[in-house]
């Protein structure tokens, strides 16, 4: 379930001009809902279970606490607060999520 999300998060957040782009807590949360809720995703679900993942914001957790993505709080001017922000840690973990 792990290797999934993450590849997913690297094919979806990549751009031609940057590979790893900082991508915003907010939409990274979006993505995460639309592979949970999911009607094929239903072995995912029972997977995050068994991870004892409660929480959408849990999974960006778990990738923070096992290295695989990067974090930076950043001011938000339209909102007026601040925000994380994720993006994968190293190119090569990138060339590990996109082959997968």
């Amino acid at each position: 379930a792990m290797k999934l999300c993450f590849s997913v998060f690297a094919i979806a957040f990549q751009g031609d001009d940057q590979l790893r782009p900082w991508v915003s807590n907010q939409a990274l949360e979006l993505l995460w809902e639309a592979l949970v809720l999911s009607e094929d995703m239903k072995d995912l679900r029972h997977s995050f279970a068994s991870y004892n993942l409660k929480r959408i914001s849990d999974l960006t957790d778990l990738m923070c606490t096992l290295g695989l993505f990067d974090v930076s709080i950043r001011n938000v001017s339209v909102e007026g607060g601040r925000q994380n922000h994720f993006r994968i840690h190293h190119d090569l973990m990138w060339e590990y999520g996109k082959f997968f």
